[in-house]
Parts: C-alpha cells; structure tokens; sequence
C-alpha cells in the first residue's frame, strides 16, 4: 500500500473511531440524564429519545461512521502486511502493536455494546412504536437484573478504554501523522474525557439498577422543566416526592402553565 494512501486511510479511520464515538456516547448520557429525576421527569424532558427522528439519528450517527471506521481498519490491517509498512508499530498513533490489540478488543465489546443498547431504547422507539415511558419501564426491569447490570458495567468500561486510547491515538494521526503516539499531557487529557464519560455513564446506570444515583438523584422535591410547544414554552412542575416514604403524584398531576 503506497504510503500517502495509508495516511489517508488512517486518517479516516481515526476520525471515524473515538472523536465520533464520544459524539455519540455524550450524547446517550445527555439523553439519559433525566432518568435521575424519575418517570415523569425523563418523560417530559424535550431531549427524549422519542423526539422526532432522534431515535433514528442515533441510529445512524453510529452506525455509519462505524461501518466508515470498519472498512478503514480492515484496509490497514491488510496494507499492514506489506514489507514497506510492516515495521511501523505505531503507524496509527498507538504505543505499541499490544495496545493496538486491547484497542481491537475493546472496540468489539464497544459494538456488543451498542447493538445491546441500542437494542433496548433505538429498537423500541423507532421499530416498535414503543413510548419513552415503556423504555424507562424496560430499562428499569431489564437493568435490575445482575447479567445485564454486568453487561452494562463490561461495556462502558470498554467505550472508556476505546475512547482514551482512540482519542489519543487520533491526535497522534493528525499531528504527528501516526509516527509516534500522543504525547503524555494528551494521553492523560483524553483518558480524563473517557473517565468523566464513564463516571456518568455508571452514575445513571446506577439509578436503574438500585434505584437510586450516586450523584444528581433529585426525584425528591419539585423539579422544574422547560418543555418546548411549537413557537411557545410551556413551564411545567412535576410533583415529585416531597418527603422520604411518599409516593410521587401520578402523572395526571403534572400541571402545566403557560407564563404570560
């Protein structure tokens, strides 16, 4: 494979790989994050996955790029082979071909990964006709359970670790054209990203599988939401909990105001 090509490819594949993995994966967490204030809170929030066309944006977000990245990897390890290339080990910006290898294996519990969450929220809205109250009720039942709680724990490790050495790896493509790896102030910074993603990750995991989050739980009190109605906004306040033992007000509770 001639040497201006294998730039090429390597930098499609780096540019399809982690930057757009970590679009996608802080964009589930921002979806997800209205969890921690309860049914009627991930209900009501506009950023729901029942939105129009964003079950199907998520969708695709991922997978084109993914299929984009494949194609790209699969050139690489082929060219990979040849005399004139073979001696590069850190030709796609990793520090060595054994952290090559775990990025590899990381990347295809990343898509176990996908295809499981994606089969649980995207699936159900975009396919199924299923409402954002029936994916909180599924992945309230589902993630209870110890084999999909481990799943779900296996698996954001796995984005982690895809995301910190990929991310890192793809400032060594484009800086440094692959040559050598990121420098260490880079490679701390993008494992802090994938780190920070992961925290938040298993904070919401957390909700669904003991009932509680670690961090940002506000099921308790009156949470207020901004809630968009064509050209308007309507304010709404969701009675929650408003003393520990005490039921949250049924859903035909929530009122709803227009100011002005």
């Amino acid at each position: 494979m001639r040497t201006r090509s294998r730039r090429l490819l390597a930098r499609l594949h780096a540019a399809t790989g982690a930057p757009l993995l970590a679009l996608w994966a802080f964009l589930g967490l921002w979806q997800q994050w209205p969890s921690l204030g309860g049914r009627e809170t991930y209900v009501a929030d506009p950023r729901a996955l029942a939105a129009p066309g964003a079950a199907a944006f998520v969708a695709i977000l991922f997978a084109v790029p993914f299929l984009v990245h494949l194609g790209c990897a699969l050139a690489l390890a082929r060219g990979g082979l040849d005399a004139d290339v073979a001696r590069d080990d850190a030709s796609l910006g990793f520090v060595s071909p054994a952290t090559r290898r775990l990025q590899a294996a990381a990347g295809v519990l990343t898509v176990a990964f996908a295809v499981l969450y994606l089969a649980q929220t995207w699936w159900p809205l975009a396919v199924a006709g299923a409402s954002d109250a029936d994916v909180y009720e599924r992945l309230t039942n589902v993630l209870s359970t110890v084999p999909y709680a481990v799943a779900y724990v296996v698996g954001l490790a796995a984005v982690g670790l895809y995301l910190a050495q990929g991310l890192a790896a793809a400032h060594a493509v484009f800086w440094h054209d692959g040559t050598r790896p990121a420098a260490p102030p880079v490679a701390w910074l993008c494992g802090i990203v994938a780190l920070v993603f992961y925290l938040g990750a298993v904070n919401v995991l957390s909700h669904f599988v003991r009932g509680g989050a670690f961090v940002g739980e506000h099921r308790a009190g009156v949470a207020a939401l901004v809630v968009p109605a064509g050209r308007h906004r309507e304010v709404a306040s969701v009675a929650l909990e408003r003393e520990a033992g005490r039921r949250p007000e049924p859903p035909d509770q929530l009122i709803a105001r227009r100011p002005g």
